[in-house]
């Protein structure tokens, strides 16, 4: 069976069926359309801007990283690998070369460069953006609020580090509302 034709439907190891929320492994149009792999996306992306802002430091690339996989869990999805041979999902681990905090990092990963230089062009006319070091749990909370925001759902006060996350992530809609 074909990740990219297959349907959230399939049980998961024999059991639960994939849900709106779970992220489905895989390329192809068919899977990147599904819901959880949109809104996935769509987190990973209101993160890249911290992702490069603090990648000087590896754990706190893990911190951001973890964060959105944990969030992604707490609010019941999974990170799901289709068996072509059965056509049955099955859970990926959390860590591990293959894990859910790996593929998210590759995720934050791509076009960073181009990100970057954006960071740079802006912080050498507006000054520098605060790299403010934020903690495993800060992140985390920050992953919730991205998540809670994606589904349209009201979200309560958020704490200070939390709303310094808001900001900083905002600052990619001024990189493209800037002239080259």
């Amino acid at each position: 069976m074909n990740p990219a034709t297959a349907t959230p439907s399939a049980g998961v190891g024999g059991g639960a069926a994939a849900t709106d929320r779970d992220v489905i492994n895989g390329k192809g149009q068919g899977v990147q359309r599904l819901k959880g792999n949109v809104d996935y996306r769509k987190a990973v992306k209101a993160h890249k801007v911290s992702f490069v802002l603090y990648a000087m430091c590896a754990k706190n690339k893990v911190k951001i990283a973890k964060g959105i996989v944990k969030a992604l869990h707490t609010r019941g999805g999974r990170f799901l690998k289709l068996n072509e041979r059965t056509g049955v999902f099955s859970e990926l681990e959390n860590s591990g070369k293959q894990g859910a905090v790996e593929k998210t990092s590759q995720a934050l990963r791509e076009k960073q460069t181009a990100l970057m230089m954006q960071i740079r062009a802006y912080e050498s006319s507006e000054g520098d953006i605060p790299k403010t070091q934020f903690s495993e749990e800060e992140f985390y909370q920050y992953s919730l609020h991205v998540f809670a925001s994606i589904h349209g759902e009201p979200m309560s006060e958020l704490p200070a580090p939390v709303k310094a996350m808001v900001e900083i992530s905002n600052l990619e809609a001024d990189f493209g509302a800037r002239p080259d």
